[in-house]
């Protein structure tokens, strides 16, 4: 059975053992320099990751299969996306599998528990960025029936250029 375990200060060494070692695995050859130790305390460090705790709009999940860990999400309620100012908006901003559990139908069934969490929270929208190389979460995305809204750039030290294009992509709620 898979659940979204919600975030406590007691899972923060099991959430940050998990997300540096599943982000590494996926983005490592996407920086250079110090540059993922850096993104890794920026993102998950222990102050960082107390403070995203206590904060009612962020929502940071262990993806949980029966009792094991085996993935991370977070997402942000109450953000405004360009084009769709009257919705009211979620960005997912991360959901990582461990890559032992890909392709297991883990990822499928903790996206659409994020789209009801989103739901059940009065939004319309939910956007993610993606890296524009990303071609399999690219697809997974679009098996959701996420589709393309634009282009950005991703803006961040030490990441290498030809990695910086993200798409940009919105799935309605009904």
């Amino acid at each position: 059975m898979i659940r979204l375990k919600p975030l406590t200060s007691v899972d923060i060494p099991l959430y940050q053992q998990l997300a540096s070692k599943v982000y590494a695995h996926y983005f490592a050859s996407y920086w250079e320099g110090s540059g993922l130790e850096n993104y890794l305390e920026n993102q998950f460090g222990q102050t960082q990751l107390e403070a995203d705790i206590r904060r009612p709009t962020i929502g940071n999940y262990l993806i949980m299969e029966d009792n094991h860990s085996v993935g991370f999400a977070k997402f942000i309620l109450n953000k405004t996306l360009e084009g769709f100012e009257e919705k009211r908006s979620c960005e997912l901003q991360k959901i990582y599998l461990h890559p032992d559990y890909v392709g297991k139908g883990i990822g499928s069934n903790a996206l659409n528990r994020v789209i009801e969490m989103a739901h059940e929270r009065n939004n319309q929208l939910i956007f993610l960025n993606v890296v524009d190389t990303n071609k399999l979460a690219i697809q997974f995305y679009k098996k959701f029936g996420f589709k393309h809204h634009g282009r950005t750039k991703l803006e961040i030290t030490d990441f290498k250029d030809e990695f910086r294009g993200l798409i940009r992509m919105v799935f309605e709620i009904e």
